[in-house]
């Protein structure tokens, strides 16, 4: 009888200390990213660009939309973003409303 209850001691021991071994591991799924750049961030490119499109107001406050809009597009030029100036946006608004309406 003792050398069953050695048996189960050792085959419980085991079967509880290599769960815990396991996880204290330091084992990761994922993979090492690099901790200074986010990465959607290209590497080596340019920096993404980010062009500021028209709010629509639904406020009383006439220049609400325009307000918004350039806090927005003033947000994102101090950041590491390639900016297009409202006005070029504008334009290429305007150019594809004309192309949609046939003028």
């Amino acid at each position: 009888m003792p050398c069953f209850t050695k048996s189960f001691l050792a085959l419980f021991t085991a079967t509880c200390f290599v769960p815990f071994l396991l996880s204290c591991s330091s084992y990761s799924s994922q993979r090492a990213s690099d901790a200074a750049s986010p990465a959607w961030l290209p590497k080596d490119g340019p920096p993404p660009t980010v062009a500021v499109m028209p709010f629509d107001n639904l406020t009383s406050d006439e220049e609400m939309g325009t307000l918004v809009r350039r806090s927005f597009y003033n947000h994102f030029s101090s950041k590491n973003f390639r900016d297009v100036e409202l006005g070029t946006v504008d334009r290429g608004l305007e150019s594809i409303q004309k192309a949609k309406s046939g003028a």
